[in-house]
Protein backbone atom coordinates (compact mmCIF):
# COMPACT_ATOMS: atom_id res chain seq x y z
CA UNK A 1 0.00 0.00 0.00
CA UNK A 2 3.00 2.57 1.03
CA UNK A 3 4.14 2.09 -2.59
CA UNK A 4 0.73 2.51 -3.70
CA UNK A 5 0.48 5.64 -2.10
CA UNK A 6 3.67 7.60 -3.73
CA UNK A 7 2.66 6.65 -7.23
CA UNK A 8 -1.36 7.18 -6.94
CA UNK A 9 -4.27 9.33 -5.22
CA UNK A 10 -6.41 7.46 -3.13
CA UNK A 11 -9.37 7.03 -5.38
CA UNK A 12 -7.13 5.47 -7.89
CA UNK A 13 -6.04 3.22 -5.64
CA UNK A 14 -9.21 2.00 -4.83
CA UNK A 15 -9.96 1.25 -8.41
CA UNK A 16 -6.63 -0.40 -8.96
CA UNK A 17 -7.46 -2.71 -6.21
CA UNK A 18 -10.79 -3.55 -7.00
CA UNK A 19 -10.09 -4.67 -11.20
CA UNK A 20 -11.88 -7.09 -11.88
CA UNK A 21 -9.37 -8.71 -14.53
CA UNK A 22 -7.00 -10.35 -12.17
CA UNK A 23 -6.81 -13.64 -12.15
CA UNK A 24 -10.09 -14.11 -14.17
CA UNK A 25 -9.03 -17.39 -15.86
CA UNK A 26 -8.12 -18.88 -12.52
CA UNK A 27 -11.54 -17.72 -11.42
CA UNK A 28 -13.38 -19.07 -14.64
CA UNK A 29 -11.71 -22.61 -14.39
CA UNK A 30 -12.80 -23.22 -11.20
CA UNK A 31 -16.40 -22.82 -11.58
CA UNK A 32 -18.26 -25.76 -12.95
CA UNK A 33 -20.78 -25.06 -16.88
CA UNK A 34 -23.73 -24.60 -14.62
CA UNK A 35 -22.04 -22.20 -12.07
CA UNK A 36 -20.37 -20.41 -14.71
CA UNK A 37 -23.68 -19.93 -17.00
CA UNK A 38 -25.73 -18.99 -13.97
CA UNK A 39 -23.37 -16.30 -13.37
CA UNK A 40 -23.34 -14.79 -16.15
CA UNK A 41 -27.24 -14.86 -16.33
CA UNK A 42 -26.90 -12.91 -13.40
CA UNK A 43 -28.38 -9.07 -12.62
CA UNK A 44 -31.48 -7.86 -14.06
CA UNK A 45 -32.79 -11.42 -15.31
CA UNK A 46 -31.84 -13.12 -11.97
CA UNK A 47 -33.11 -10.67 -9.61
CA UNK A 48 -36.53 -10.59 -11.58
CA UNK A 49 -36.82 -14.50 -11.88
CA UNK A 50 -36.49 -14.01 -7.75
CA UNK A 51 -39.02 -11.22 -7.71
CA UNK A 52 -36.41 -8.74 -6.57
CA UNK A 53 -37.18 -6.14 -9.22
CA UNK A 54 -40.10 -5.73 -11.64
CA UNK A 55 -38.47 -6.22 -15.05
CA UNK A 56 -35.73 -7.96 -16.40
CA UNK A 57 -35.53 -5.53 -18.87
CA UNK A 58 -32.22 -2.90 -19.07
CA UNK A 59 -32.87 0.26 -17.00
CA UNK A 60 -30.87 2.16 -20.00
CA UNK A 61 -32.03 0.82 -23.42
CA UNK A 62 -34.94 -0.87 -22.20
CA UNK A 63 -34.96 -3.12 -25.23
CA UNK A 64 -33.36 -6.12 -24.43
CA UNK A 65 -32.97 -8.50 -20.66
CA UNK A 66 -30.03 -7.13 -19.04
CA UNK A 67 -27.39 -10.28 -19.03
CA UNK A 68 -23.89 -9.63 -18.64
CA UNK A 69 -23.47 -10.34 -22.20
CA UNK A 70 -26.24 -7.78 -23.19
CA UNK A 71 -24.28 -5.22 -20.64
CA UNK A 72 -21.06 -6.23 -22.06
CA UNK A 73 -21.51 -6.33 -25.77
CA UNK A 74 -25.07 -5.53 -27.07
CA UNK A 75 -26.31 -2.25 -25.16
CA UNK A 76 -26.35 0.34 -27.40
CA UNK A 77 -23.40 2.53 -25.55
CA UNK A 78 -21.41 -0.54 -25.31
CA UNK A 79 -21.59 -1.29 -29.09
CA UNK A 80 -20.12 2.40 -29.68
CA UNK A 81 -17.63 2.00 -27.29
CA UNK A 82 -16.87 -1.49 -28.72
CA UNK A 83 -16.84 0.20 -32.59
CA UNK A 84 -14.33 3.14 -31.68
CA UNK A 85 -11.50 0.79 -29.66
CA UNK A 86 -8.70 -0.82 -30.98
CA UNK A 87 -10.31 -4.11 -30.70
CA UNK A 88 -13.11 -3.62 -32.78
CA UNK A 89 -12.16 -5.75 -35.49
CA UNK A 90 -12.03 -8.77 -32.56
CA UNK A 91 -15.97 -7.21 -31.48
CA UNK A 92 -17.13 -7.65 -34.99
CA UNK A 93 -15.52 -11.01 -35.52
CA UNK A 94 -17.26 -12.86 -32.13
CA UNK A 95 -20.19 -10.37 -30.96
CA UNK A 96 -22.51 -13.26 -32.72
CA UNK A 97 -21.06 -15.29 -30.27
CA UNK A 98 -22.51 -15.57 -26.77
CA UNK A 99 -20.40 -14.63 -23.85
CA UNK A 100 -19.05 -17.94 -22.67
CA UNK A 101 -17.62 -18.63 -26.25
CA UNK A 102 -17.05 -15.09 -26.75
CA UNK A 103 -14.85 -14.87 -23.75
CA UNK A 104 -13.22 -18.14 -25.01
CA UNK A 105 -12.15 -16.69 -27.81
CA UNK A 106 -10.59 -13.45 -25.96
CA UNK A 107 -7.76 -16.11 -24.30
CA UNK A 108 -7.26 -18.24 -27.31
CA UNK A 109 -7.05 -15.66 -29.78
CA UNK A 110 -4.97 -12.91 -28.16
CA UNK A 111 -1.66 -12.42 -26.66
CA UNK A 112 -1.52 -12.24 -23.18
CA UNK A 113 -1.23 -8.46 -23.17
CA UNK A 114 -4.06 -8.08 -25.33
CA UNK A 115 -6.19 -10.32 -23.40
CA UNK A 116 -5.68 -8.20 -20.23
CA UNK A 117 -6.75 -5.02 -22.44
CA UNK A 118 -9.83 -6.30 -23.56
CA UNK A 119 -10.77 -7.63 -19.78
CA UNK A 120 -9.93 -4.21 -18.81
CA UNK A 121 -11.90 -2.50 -21.48
CA UNK A 122 -14.69 -4.74 -20.41
CA UNK A 123 -14.52 -3.46 -16.47
CA UNK A 124 -14.30 0.18 -17.97
CA UNK A 125 -17.46 -0.79 -19.98
CA UNK A 126 -19.06 -2.35 -16.66
CA UNK A 127 -17.76 0.02 -14.59
CA UNK A 128 -19.07 3.61 -16.99
CA UNK A 129 -22.66 1.43 -17.18
CA UNK A 130 -22.95 1.58 -13.39
CA UNK A 131 -21.84 5.32 -13.44
CA UNK A 132 -24.78 6.64 -16.12
CA UNK A 133 -27.63 4.20 -13.97
CA UNK A 134 -26.19 5.96 -11.04
CA UNK A 135 -25.93 9.34 -12.33
CA UNK A 136 -22.51 9.83 -11.32
CA UNK A 137 -20.16 11.29 -14.24
CA UNK A 138 -20.27 9.23 -17.30
CA UNK A 139 -17.74 8.66 -20.14
CA UNK A 140 -18.27 9.29 -23.69
CA UNK A 141 -18.32 5.49 -25.20
CA UNK A 142 -15.76 6.75 -27.45
CA UNK A 143 -13.35 7.79 -25.00
CA UNK A 144 -13.87 5.01 -22.99
CA UNK A 145 -10.81 3.01 -24.63
CA UNK A 146 -8.42 5.61 -24.58
CA UNK A 147 -9.40 5.89 -20.51
CA UNK A 148 -9.05 2.00 -20.18
CA UNK A 149 -5.52 2.01 -21.69
CA UNK A 150 -4.36 4.78 -19.37
CA UNK A 151 -5.86 3.37 -16.25
CA UNK A 152 -4.08 -0.07 -17.19
CA UNK A 153 -0.40 1.40 -17.82
CA UNK A 154 -0.73 3.37 -14.47
CA UNK A 155 -1.52 -0.20 -13.01
CA UNK A 156 1.27 -2.34 -15.02
CA UNK A 157 4.14 0.52 -14.16
CA UNK A 158 2.85 0.73 -10.52
CA UNK A 159 3.95 -3.35 -10.60
CA UNK A 160 7.37 -2.76 -12.58
CA UNK A 161 8.35 -0.53 -10.04
CA UNK A 162 8.87 -3.29 -7.54
CA UNK A 163 11.19 -4.79 -9.85
CA UNK A 164 13.12 -2.37 -11.28
CA UNK A 165 16.66 -1.14 -9.28
CA UNK A 166 16.74 2.35 -8.52
CA UNK A 167 19.88 2.77 -10.69
CA UNK A 168 17.70 2.30 -13.85
CA UNK A 169 14.60 3.14 -12.38
CA UNK A 170 15.09 6.66 -11.06
CA UNK A 171 16.50 8.30 -14.24
CA UNK A 172 16.10 12.14 -14.36
CA UNK A 173 14.63 13.71 -17.58
CA UNK A 174 17.83 15.31 -18.09
CA UNK A 175 19.27 12.23 -18.85
CA UNK A 176 17.33 10.91 -20.54
CA UNK A 177 16.89 13.60 -22.89
CA UNK A 178 19.51 16.07 -23.16
CA UNK A 179 18.78 19.95 -23.66
CA UNK A 180 21.04 22.14 -25.69
CA UNK A 181 21.63 25.73 -24.64
CA UNK A 182 18.92 28.06 -25.36
CA UNK A 183 16.01 25.85 -25.35
CA UNK A 184 13.96 24.89 -22.87
CA UNK A 185 11.76 21.71 -21.25
CA UNK A 186 8.63 21.59 -20.90
CA UNK A 187 6.43 19.28 -18.93
CA UNK A 188 2.99 19.04 -18.07
CA UNK A 189 0.34 16.94 -15.69
CA UNK A 190 -3.10 17.17 -14.68
CA UNK A 191 -5.37 15.99 -11.33
CA UNK A 192 -8.91 15.76 -10.67
CA UNK A 193 -10.62 16.01 -7.64
CA UNK A 194 -13.72 14.07 -8.26
CA UNK A 195 -15.46 15.47 -4.75
CA UNK A 196 -15.02 18.94 -5.05
CA UNK A 197 -15.56 18.63 -8.94
CA UNK A 198 -12.68 20.42 -10.06
CA UNK A 199 -9.77 19.67 -12.22
CA UNK A 200 -6.25 21.35 -12.34
CA UNK A 201 -3.84 21.56 -15.90
CA UNK A 202 -0.14 22.40 -14.92
CA UNK A 203 2.99 23.16 -17.11
CA UNK A 204 6.57 23.57 -15.49
CA UNK A 205 8.86 25.43 -17.46
CA UNK A 206 12.61 24.42 -17.03
CA UNK A 207 16.09 25.42 -18.78
CA UNK A 208 18.73 23.78 -20.10
CA UNK A 209 20.20 23.31 -16.42
CA UNK A 210 17.16 21.66 -15.53
CA UNK A 211 15.98 24.81 -13.63
CA UNK A 212 12.24 25.64 -13.00
CA UNK A 213 11.99 29.24 -14.65
CA UNK A 214 7.72 29.55 -15.11
CA UNK A 215 4.78 27.83 -14.85
CA UNK A 216 1.28 28.26 -15.02
CA UNK A 217 -1.59 25.95 -13.41
CA UNK A 218 -5.46 26.40 -14.47
CA UNK A 219 -8.49 25.00 -12.20
CA UNK A 220 -10.98 24.40 -14.01
CA UNK A 221 -14.68 23.20 -13.04
CA UNK A 222 -16.43 20.06 -13.73
CA UNK A 223 -15.07 16.92 -14.26
CA UNK A 224 -13.38 14.57 -16.94
CA UNK A 225 -11.95 11.53 -17.85
CA UNK A 226 -8.32 11.26 -16.47
CA UNK A 227 -6.90 11.15 -20.28
CA UNK A 228 -9.10 13.89 -21.62
CA UNK A 229 -7.28 15.80 -18.71
CA UNK A 230 -4.03 15.11 -19.49
CA UNK A 231 -4.30 15.76 -23.56
CA UNK A 232 -6.06 19.24 -22.21
CA UNK A 233 -3.07 20.09 -20.45
CA UNK A 234 -0.49 19.24 -23.07
CA UNK A 235 -3.15 21.89 -25.29
CA UNK A 236 -2.49 24.25 -22.82
CA UNK A 237 1.15 24.03 -22.62
CA UNK A 238 1.77 24.28 -26.13
CA UNK A 239 -0.61 27.03 -26.84
CA UNK A 240 1.01 29.21 -23.83
CA UNK A 241 4.75 28.45 -25.16
CA UNK A 242 3.51 29.39 -28.99
CA UNK A 243 2.16 32.63 -27.55
CA UNK A 244 5.40 33.65 -25.93
CA UNK A 245 7.22 32.24 -28.38
CA UNK A 246 9.34 30.24 -26.36
CA UNK A 247 11.87 27.51 -28.07
CA UNK A 248 11.00 24.36 -26.50
CA UNK A 249 13.13 21.43 -27.62
CA UNK A 250 11.29 18.54 -25.49
CA UNK A 251 7.64 18.07 -23.83
CA UNK A 252 7.57 15.89 -21.12
CA UNK A 253 4.42 14.21 -19.69
CA UNK A 254 3.54 10.95 -17.80
CA UNK A 255 0.62 9.82 -19.72
CA UNK A 256 1.37 7.31 -22.64
CA UNK A 257 -1.65 6.54 -23.95
CA UNK A 258 -1.26 10.58 -25.23
CA UNK A 259 2.38 10.21 -26.11
CA UNK A 260 1.52 7.22 -28.32
CA UNK A 261 -1.20 9.38 -29.72
CA UNK A 262 0.82 12.47 -30.41
CA UNK A 263 3.89 10.59 -32.14
CA UNK A 264 2.01 7.91 -33.91
CA UNK A 265 -1.25 9.94 -35.32
CA UNK A 266 -3.39 6.91 -34.03
CA UNK A 267 -6.75 8.96 -34.52
CA UNK A 268 -9.91 8.06 -33.03
CA UNK A 269 -13.25 9.53 -33.46
CA UNK A 270 -13.21 11.02 -29.34
CA UNK A 271 -13.38 13.98 -27.58
CA UNK A 272 -9.62 13.02 -26.59
CA UNK A 273 -8.36 12.95 -29.75
CA UNK A 274 -9.71 16.05 -31.16
CA UNK A 275 -7.81 17.79 -28.51
CA UNK A 276 -4.80 16.10 -29.43
CA UNK A 277 -5.18 16.41 -33.16
CA UNK A 278 -5.60 20.12 -32.19
CA UNK A 279 -2.11 19.68 -30.29
CA UNK A 280 -0.09 17.88 -33.26
CA UNK A 281 -1.01 20.58 -35.93
CA UNK A 282 0.09 22.95 -33.23
CA UNK A 283 3.52 21.33 -33.16
CA UNK A 284 3.84 21.46 -36.91
CA UNK A 285 5.99 24.84 -36.57
CA UNK A 286 9.49 24.43 -36.78
CA UNK A 287 11.74 23.29 -35.12
CA UNK A 288 9.38 20.82 -33.94
CA UNK A 289 9.53 19.69 -30.43
CA UNK A 290 9.71 15.90 -29.29
CA UNK A 291 7.16 14.86 -26.92
CA UNK A 292 8.32 12.32 -24.13
CA UNK A 293 6.96 9.70 -21.96
CA UNK A 294 8.40 9.83 -18.36
CA UNK A 295 7.33 8.14 -15.29
CA UNK A 296 5.47 9.78 -12.53
CA UNK A 297 8.49 9.97 -10.22
CA UNK A 298 10.32 12.05 -12.79
CA UNK A 299 7.16 14.43 -13.53
CA UNK A 300 7.04 15.54 -9.41
CA UNK A 301 7.20 19.47 -9.95
CA UNK A 302 4.27 19.48 -12.70
CA UNK A 303 2.35 16.97 -10.71
CA UNK A 304 2.35 18.90 -7.44
CA UNK A 305 1.49 22.05 -8.81
CA UNK A 306 -1.55 20.10 -10.41
CA UNK A 307 -2.60 19.08 -7.29
CA UNK A 308 -1.88 22.74 -5.81
CA UNK A 309 -4.46 23.83 -8.53
CA UNK A 310 -7.37 21.93 -6.89
CA UNK A 311 -7.08 24.69 -4.40
CA UNK A 312 -7.22 27.48 -6.57
CA UNK A 313 -10.39 29.65 -7.66
CA UNK A 314 -7.96 30.93 -10.96
CA UNK A 315 -5.52 30.72 -12.95
CA UNK A 316 -1.54 31.16 -11.63
CA UNK A 317 0.96 32.22 -14.02
CA UNK A 318 4.59 32.76 -12.75
CA UNK A 319 8.24 33.91 -13.96
CA UNK A 320 10.72 32.62 -11.51
CA UNK A 321 11.13 29.06 -8.99
CA UNK A 322 8.42 27.17 -8.10
CA UNK A 323 5.15 28.89 -5.67
CA UNK A 324 5.38 26.70 -2.46
CA UNK A 325 3.83 23.62 -2.46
Amino acid sequence: MDRLRSCFDEPTINDILNVPFLDLRVKMSKLGEGEFRAFLLSVAVLLSQRHIIPSPFCPLCKNSPKTVMHALLECSRAREAWKASDFAHFYLQNNHLDIIHFLSNVFSSLDKGSADLLMCFMWTIWNQRNNQFFNRFTLDPKDMFACCQSFLLQYLDAGLKRFIPSSQGDQSPSVMDWCPPGKYQVFTDAAIDTGKQVFSLSVVVKNDTDQVIAGLVKPVAGLIAPVIAEAKAVSLAVAWTKMINLPVHVLFLDCKVVVDKINKCNWNNSVCDDVLIDVYNSLSFNPRPKVVFIRRDDNTHAHNLAKLGLGLDRQLLWNGSLPSL
